[in-house]
C-alpha cells in the first residue's frame, strides 16, 4: 500500500482514507473499533490501559480513517528499561484492531510502518510487544525473545504454606513499599522498566487486578501479582513478584503465599520467570521444586534505532539474564 503525506499532516493510503494522530473527541470512536476487534475484552479494560498510563501521550495513538470513520487503531507506548549499564528507550506496540468489516486492506500494516517511522524519528533504539500472531510481526522486523517459564507444582509448595495470616490486599499506603522493594530488587536485572512512584500509584486503574501483600512480622515483605489466563487449565501465572531480602526463609513465604493464592482459584500448577532472579533459581534448584520448562513465545523484539541490541538481548534472553514482567505487557 503507498503511504502519500499531505500538508496537514495525514498519511493518505487510498481516496478518503488516511493515517492520523487521534485526538480527544475520537477516543469514543477508538473503543468502539477496539470492542467490536477484541470482542472478548471488555471496554473498560482498553479505557484503563489508555487514559490511566501514566506515560500517556496522545500523538502516540495512530488512527485510519475511511471516509471520516476509526476504522483501525494502534498505540505506541513509550518506556524505558534497564539493559546492563545503560537505559533503553523502546516503544510497545499494543491495541492493534481493524472493525471486522475493513480487514484485509493493509490498514494494520499502514499503522504499524508509522509507528517504526516514529519510534525513529523520536530516537527509539527498539520495540517490544506482545502476541500470538507471531509470522504477521515478523513480516516488519519483529522476532521472538527467547524466554522460558518454569512451571511448579502447587503441592510441592504445601509444606511452604503459613499457618497463620502472613499476606493481605494493597493498602493505599503501600505504593513507596512496593516501589523500594521493586527497585532494591529488579533494576539489578536486564529488561526492568524504569519506574517512580506515580506509576505505582496510577497502576490499580490500568491493571485489573492488583498485587497479593506478603508480610513477615506484619511488614511488607514481598508482594506478587498473580492470574488465571485460561479459565480451562489449573494454571496461575505469576506475572511479578519482588522481595525485600535475599533470604530464603522470605522467598519460602513468598512461595508458599503463592500456592495458597494457586489453590483460591483451583490451580494446580504455578508458572512464572522464575530462574532469572538467581537467588529465587538457587532455592528452586535446591529443593527439586521446578517441574518442567516451557518457552514463552509471546514476546518479540525489534531494533529500531542506530545501536542495534537484539543480538545481546537475545543472548542474555537465552542465558537467563532478561526479565520483562508480563505486568507490562501492552
Amino acid at each position: 500500500m503507498v503511504m502519500t503525506t499531505h500538508s496537514s499532516d495525514n498519511i493518505y493510503l487510498e481516496k478518503n482514507t488516511y493515517i492520523t494522530a487521534v485526538t480527544p473527541e475520537d477516543f469514543p470512536s477508538v473503543l468502539d473499533v477496539l470492542e467490536t476487534a477484541f470482542p472478548d475484552i471488555s471496554r473498560t479494560f482498553f479505557y484503563s490501559l489508555t487514559f490511566c498510563d501514566p506515560w500517556f501521550q496522545p500523538h502516540h495513538c495512530l488512527a485510519v480513517k475511511r471516509e471520516e470513520k476509526i476504522v483501525s487503531y494502534l498505540q505506541l507506548f513509550d518506556r524505558s528499561l534497564i539493559f546492563g549499564d545503560k537505559v533503553i528507550r523502546f516503544g510497545g506496540i499494543g491495541s492493534v484492531g481493524t472493525r471486522p468489516e475493513c480487514r484485509g486492506r493493509g490498514y494494520a500494516e499502514a499503522l504499524i510502518r508509522q509507528a517504526l517511522n516514529i519510534m525513529k524519528r523520536d530516537g527509539m533504539q527498539g520495540s517490544l510487544l506482545y502476541t500470538t500472531i507471531q509470522p504477521f510481526y515478523q513480516r516488519f522486523g519483529w522476532q521472538i525473545i527467547p524466554n522460558n517459564e518454569q512451571i511448579v507444582s502447587v503441592s510441592a509448595l504445601k509444606p511452604l504454606k503459613p499457618h497463620a495470616i502472613s499476606s493481605r490486599r494493597l493498602h493505599e499506603d503501600d505504593f513507596p513499599s512496593l516501589h523500594e522493594i521493586y527497585t532494591q530488587r529488579q533494576t539489578v536485572l536486564s529488561g526492568a522498566l524504569i519506574r517512580n512512584l506515580s506509576y505505582w500509584q496510577a497502576r490499580p486503574q490500568w491493571m485489573n487486578h492488583t498485587p497479593v501483600i506478603v508480610l513477615d512480622q506484619n511488614r511488607m515483605a514481598a508482594y506478587f501479582y498473580a492470574a488465571k489466563y485460561n479459565l480451562h487449565e489449573p494454571v496461575l501465572t505469576i506475572t511479578e513478584y519482588g522481595y525485600h531480602e535475599t533470604d530464603d526463609a522470605i522467598i519460602a513465604l513468598l512461595l508458599g503465599i503463592m500456592a495458597r493464592k494457586a489453590e483460591e482459584m483451583a490451580c494446580t500448577k504455578i508458572k512464572s520467570f522464575f530462574y532469572p532472579d538467581s537467588w529465587m533459581k538457587t532455592f528452586l534448584d535446591a529443593h527439586g521444586l521446578v517441574e518442567e520448562e516451557k518457552p514463552y513465545d509471546y514476546m518479540m523484539w525489534s531494533d529500531v534505532g542506530n545501536q542495534p541490541i537484539q543480538a545481546a538481548l537475545f543472548e542474555a534472553a537465552e542465558q537467563g539474564r532478561f526479565l520483562y514482567w508480563q505486568t507490562d505487557a501492552f
